[in-house]
């Protein structure tokens, strides 16, 4: 598989990590609970509908 495409599937794991790291982080410092896999997987599809992160539906 040729590097290049490899990197748009990296990219996204990374935002989507470092989305779910930012939320996780922010609920946590405003003493909520560390949310479920459900809720992170529930934010995943809001972020998607997003124009900023729309590449994440592609």
């Amino acid at each position: 598989m040729p590097v290049a495409r490899l990197t748009s599937p990296c990219g996204c794991a990374r935002s989507v990590w470092n989305h779910g790291l930012e939320e996780t982080t922010r609920i946590l410092e405003s003493g909520g609970k560390l949310p479920s896999a459900f809720e992170l997987n529930r934010m995943l599809t809001v972020w998607k509908k997003t124009p900023e992160l729309a590449y994440l539906g592609q």
